[in-house]
């Protein structure tokens, strides 16, 4: 919930205070939520943890990608958003593991959530010797340090202060056609930085995209992949798969789910060097039968399963057949999911 919060809070931020700010305050937000949980001691505190911790994931997953691909050089933009999403499933992959070592031991809970505060941490710490985006430097008015951050971005070799100068042009005049549409709509120009100019921008934005037909039309794809994807129940089954391992009878419920994010991993790795080979469009075609029948393998396992409350389940009439059929079902779904509807 508040991760749906911050998502567009941290766009106007973003305008305001520059990416960079938004990812600093985003580790800030990181920290203290998992130090809360760590050191809670009653329900309430556990819920207020998850709660910065959500804000934290709202606010980076929205400004993370929009830095990379201001930052990055257009030729390996696409490359290093993906690489985003591939460094996420790894994360997932290391976070099993932690819970995996800490599982068996007393208060193991503690240490799990409280070591989400060290990635984050180190993060902060490096952001400080990382530059902010060139455009939103020009945006602020500060040309000539935008000049300096492509410089570092591009090198300093042969032809080098050439395309620096000419990337430089072409952020201006995206800026100056941005600002110049929205005059015409009547939107104010003055004090940018000012939250009723960001408002009303924001408003405009929105109205651009629901009124114009092009831009409508994108969004509705992008919603409904983006829907799709949350409502298939994928993410369910991840994250709660320990759970359901548990549930379902595994002796070690964690280690089972390492299989799990595993998989997620290995399989986005492959989309990473396959999906500007074969193409978006078509992995897609490809992969939501394959979903649908991962899917429909979990929904018939779970139907011969007697669910016994927390010490287990018995499968009826065929001993662990029924959730090894599970385990292989969501595997199939970690080979699809994961470079499927989220690109």
């Amino acid at each position: 919930f508040f991760a749906l919060l911050a998502s567009p809070l941290t766009g106007i931020l973003a305008d305001t205070l520059g990416r960079r700010s938004i990812i600093l305050i985003a580790d800030i937000l990181f920290v203290a939520g998992a130090l809360i949980q760590a050191f809670s001691t009653t329900v309430w505190g556990m819920i207020l943890g998850r709660s910065v911790v959500g804000a934290a994931v709202g606010s980076a997953s929205f400004v993370v990608p929009m830095y990379i691909s201001e930052l990055a050089p257009s030729a390996f933009r696409g490359r290093f958003v993906t690489i985003s999403s591939l460094f996420i499933t790894c994360g997932q992959v290391v976070a099993y593991i932690i819970g995996w070592l800490f599982s068996t031991r007393p208060h193991g809970w503690r240490w799990m959530v409280g070591l989400g505060a060290l990635p984050a941490a180190v993060q902060f710490c490096m952001l400080f010797v990382l530059p902010e985006t060139p455009r939103y430097l020009v945006k602020s008015g500060r040309k000539e340090q935008a000049r300096r951050v492509l410089r570092k971005v591009y090198g300093l070799g042969e032809g080098m202060e050439s395309m620096v100068s000419g990337v430089l042009r072409k952020v201006e005049k995206e800026i100056q056609e941005e600002e110049d549409a929205a005059s015409e709509r009547n939107i104010p120009q003055s004090d940018k930085t000012r939250w009723n100019a960001q408002v009303a921008r924001v408003n405009d934005n929105f109205t651009q995209l629901i009124s114009v037909g092009g831009n409508r039309r994108a969004l509705i794809i992008a919603c409904m992949l983006q829907g799709f994807q949350q409502l298939c129940g994928f993410n369910s089954l991840m994250y709660f798969s320990a759970t359901i391992f548990r549930l379902v009878g595994f002796h070690s419920p964690t280690l089972t789910s390492l299989s799990i994010a595993l998989t997620n991993f290995l399989f986005t790795l492959i989309a990473f060097h396959s999906i500007d080979r074969i193409g978006r469009r078509r992995i897609l075609l490809w992969s939501v039968p394959i979903m649908v029948l991962g899917l429909a393998l979990c929904s018939v396992a779970f139907l011969y399963v007697d669910l016994n409350g927390e010490e287990g389940a018995q499968a009826v009439g065929n001993g662990k057949r029924w959730p090894m059929i599970i385990l292989v079902a969501m595997i199939t779904l970690c080979t699809r999911d994961s470079d499927e509807l989220g690109e």
